[in-house]
């Protein structure tokens, strides 16, 4: 079977939303220093506990604002401004139970009540069984020292061009996938477009999800490396955290810009008075209604990171988006559903400017000076990423954005260094819903031992095997090499696609626009 990443079928999409932006293209407007400033300090405010409440307190206020004022280069219009957008912040929280820490070109959404405690509690017990095996079944992150544990990871048993195999007819059944190991035609690899960011060796397999009645989902195809049969409560636990993500899908991509108003002038401006945030004129992404049809397609991890008094600290993460373009992931949400010990810490956010926003700004040229004021990059020989702060990631909290925004986990250590500590998260990536790649419906479960275990559990009906000795039947399953998939090689092939992913992961995210300088 051929694929060919440059046709892959896309669904007509109604609106102009963030669905149809490649991450490697977009490129955010360049926000002005006093502009950054502002977002910082309304996030380090949101951080404090009860901010909602304590931000309609004047007094409260007067003591931030003297507290900002004296950091950084901040005037008083801007604080009042942020008071009002946090005021704003405040009312939404207390209708919708989102909050928006970031809100400019693009939206990061979170939420402390979207999930239950009760769903958070099921979900660590029934996780527990992933957990809980033997030291030589667990799958320890390479290059992390043991300290990230991958319960259920898209890097393992991958799609693979040019071996794994895919049904021309047909989907695989969810509670039967098993049934359907070696049925199919292998795929061969994929003719590439020119631009960067595609893998002609792999690509992560999505499940797929359909909308049921006005809020709930429902698993149709087996998610990667989570065994449908054996662990139906862990099934039905993600269906409900993905169905909690999907208002905040709707906004995150939704959002095109309709933020504060940004200042173009260079000089050192002051706010307009703050405007509540005015309906778009297109309406926003209703993901349920909009895709009712054929459904979301979603990519499931799950993973824990181990810290020990002997290994007491994590140190952060790299910058990155999630995917590469054969995934055509457009949003993510995470759920952080157990801290354990560690100090406090932060998914902190940046994004790639467009030299464009400032084309229009008239300046001497070489005049460094301004520029740096201005918008903080020193030089035209800056590339023009800015950062756009951080969110805490508080237990019980789920947050959502969107892929065009680079990420970066901060470091965290534990909060008792004579006691373990562990962080559990689970993190769903959408697939573009407009653009349908190969998923799990497609692809038949490629793991030896699930299909072993699907053997042997059959070998009574399979005349040639029920006179089978055990020794033999176990030298079978021993000199099955290329397919499915044992454990070692799947490890070694993850090993591979991290290689390659590396260099075309760091190639979308680097920036190299900076300010171009006219010769007139």
């Amino acid at each position: 079977m051929d694929l060919n990443p440059s046709e892959i079928r896309r669904n007509n999409c109604p609106h102009h939303h963030l669905v149809e932006v490649d991450p490697t293209d977009w490129k955010g407007v360049i926000l002005a220093r006093r502009e950054t400033n502002m977002i910082l300090a309304m996030q380090k405010i949101m951080k404090k506990p009860k901010w909602f409440r304590k931000i309609f307190d004047d007094k409260i206020c007067d003591k931030w604002m003297s507290e900002i004022m004296s950091q950084v280069d901040f005037s008083e219009p801007m604080w009042k401004y942020c008071v009002a957008e946090l005021r704003d912040k405040a009312k939404t929280l207390e209708e919708t139970g989102l909050v928006t820490p970031i809100d400019v070109d693009t939206q990061v959404v979170y939420s402390d009540v979207a999930i239950s405690k009760k769903i958070r509690r099921d979900l660590n017990k029934a996780v527990a069984a992933l957990e809980n095996v033997p030291d030589k079944d667990k799958d320890w992150h390479p290059g992390t020292r043991e300290r990230v544990l991958d319960l259920v990871h898209p890097s393992m048993f991958p799609l693979i061009y040019g071996r794994s195999r895919v049904l021309k007819n047909g989907d695989v059944g969810l509670e039967d996938c098993t049934s359907y190991c070696g049925q199919g035609e292998i795929i061969q690899k994929p003719e590439l477009p020119i631009s960067g960011g595609w893998s002609d060796q792999f690509q992560w397999l999505p499940c797929d999800i359909k909308f049921e009645g006005e809020e709930d989902v429902k698993i149709t195809s087996y998610i990667n490396n989570l065994h449908p049969q054996e662990h139906p409560d862990i099934y039905g636990l993600v269906e409900k955290v993905i169905a909690k993500a999907v208002p905040l899908w709707d906004q995150v991509l939704s959002h095109t810009g309709g933020g504060p108003e940004n200042m173009r002038v260079l000089v050192l401006p002051e706010p307009k008075p703050y405007k509540p945030r005015e309906i778009p004129e297109e309406p926003p992404l209703d993901l349920r209604k909009e895709y009712a049809g054929s459904g979301l397609q979603v990519i499931v991890k799950l993973a824990n990171t181990y810290l020990t008094p002997d290994d007491p600290e994590w140190d952060g993460g790299s910058w990155h988006v999630e995917g590469l373009h054969n995934e055509q992931i457009v949003a993510t949400a995470i759920y952080y559903y157990s801290n354990t010990n560690i100090t406090p810490s932060q998914l902190k956010f940046r994004h790639n400017g467009s030299d464009e926003s400032w084309f229009d700004m008239e300046y001497e040229q070489f005049d460094y000076a301004h520029l740096e004021t201005i918008t903080g990059f020193q030089n035209e020989f800056d590339p023009l990423i800015q950062n756009l702060g951080s969110v805490m990631c508080d237990q019980g909290r789920l947050l959502a954005f969107p892929n065009v925004l680079q990420h970066n986990v901060g470091s965290f250590k534990l909060e008792d260094e004579t006691k373990p500590g562990e962080r559990k998260i689970l993190a769903l990536f959408l697939v573009n819903p407009h653009v349908r790649v190969l998923s799990t419906a497609k692809v038949p479960p490629q793991r030896k031992d699930w299909w072993e275990k699907e053997i042997r559990e059959q070998r009574g009906e399979i005349e040639k095997l029920k006179t089978l000795p055990n020794e033999l039947m176990d030298k079978v399953f021993d000199n099955v090499e290329d397919f499915p998939i044992g454990m070692a090689d799947a490890k070694q092939i993850r090993e591979t696609l991290m290689e390659e992913r590396g260099p075309i992961g760091q190639g979308m995210i680097e920036c190299e626009a900076t300010f171009y300088f006219c010769e007139h």
